[in-house]
C-alpha cells in the first residue's frame, strides 16, 4: 500500500478528484471525509481520509513552517543589527576624516 499523503487530499492515485462527504455510520455519524468517487467499501486502492485528520496534519505542517520562518526572521534581524552597528562605526570614522 502506498504511503498516505499528508494534509488534505485533492486527487486519488487513479487521477480522479476526491470529494468531501459526511459519514452516516453510527460510529462516525456526521464526521467529514475526503474520498475518491470510485472507492467502494473495503477498497484501499482509492483515496479515503478523514477530514479532521487532514486538518491536524495541515496545522502541524504549518506550525513547522512558521517556526522555520520565525528562526530565519530572527537571524535576519540579528544580521540587520550588525549591519546597522557597522554603519554607525563607519559613519563615525568618516566624520573624523572630514
Amino acid at each position: 500500500m502506498e504511503k498516505q499523503r499528508r494534509g488534505f487530499l485533492t486527487r486519488c492515485r487513479c487521477g480522479e478528484s476526491v470529494v468531501l462527504q459526511t459519514s452516516g455510520t453510527s460510529k462516525n455519524r456526521g464526521r467529514l471525509f475526503h474520498v475518491c468517487p470510485f472507492r467502494k467499501e473495503g477498497d484501499w486502492t482509492h483515496a479515503f481520509k478523514w477530514t479532521d485528520m487532514s486538518m491536524v496534519e495541515e496545522l502541524k505542517d504549518l506550525t513547522d513552517k512558521v517556526d522555520i520562518i520565525d528562526g530565519a526572521s530572527m537571524r535576519l534581524h540579528k544580521g540587520l543589527k550588525a549591519c546597522e552597528s557597522e554603519i554607525d562605526v563607519l559613519t563615525i570614522g568618516l566624520q573624523e576624516l572630514l
